[in-house]
C-alpha cells in the first residue's frame, strides 16, 4: 500500500478520488458476498492461481497468473468474464488470456 491517504492503504486519495484498488476491493467484495470457497476449479494449469467459490444463484472462479506471464484458460460455454475492476469482457470461444485477476461466472 502506498500514500498516506486513508490508513495509507492508497484506496481513497481524497473523497472524490477512489483510486483502481477501491474499485478492485469494491467488486471482490460485491461479487464474493456470501461465497463459500470450495476448491480450485478442475483442470486449470498450474501457473493460474485459481479459486472456486460457491455464491448464492451462482459459482464464482477467481484467476490470475502465479509468475506475471499470460496463460490460457479454457471457460465453460455460458461463463461471464469480469476483470478485477467489474467490467465485464467480450469473449468469444471457449479460451481466454489471464494474467491479472478475473472473475469467471459459471453457469
Amino acid at each position: 500500500f502506498y500514500g498516506s491517504s486513508w490508513r495509507n492503504s492508497a484506496l481513497v486519495i481524497d473523497p472524490n478520488n477512489p483510486t483502481p484498488a477501491y474499485y478492485a476491493l469494491k467488486f471482490m467484495t460485491e461479487e464474493l458476498s456470501g461465497a463459500k470457497y470450495i476448491g480450485r476449479p478442475a483442470n486449470i494449469d498450474s501457473n493460474l492461481y485459481a479459486y472456486a467459490f460457491q455464491v448464492p444463484g451462482k459459482t464464482v472462479w477467481v484467476v490470475w497468473s502465479v509468475d506475471g506471464k499470460e496463460y490460457s484458460l479454457t471457460i465453460p460455454s455460458g461463463s461471464k468474464i469480469y476483470n478485477q475492476f467489474g467490467e465485464l469482457k467480450d469473449v468469444s470461444g471457449d479460451q481466454i488470456s489471464v494474467l491479472r485477476p478475473i472473475y469467471v461466472e459459471v453457469p
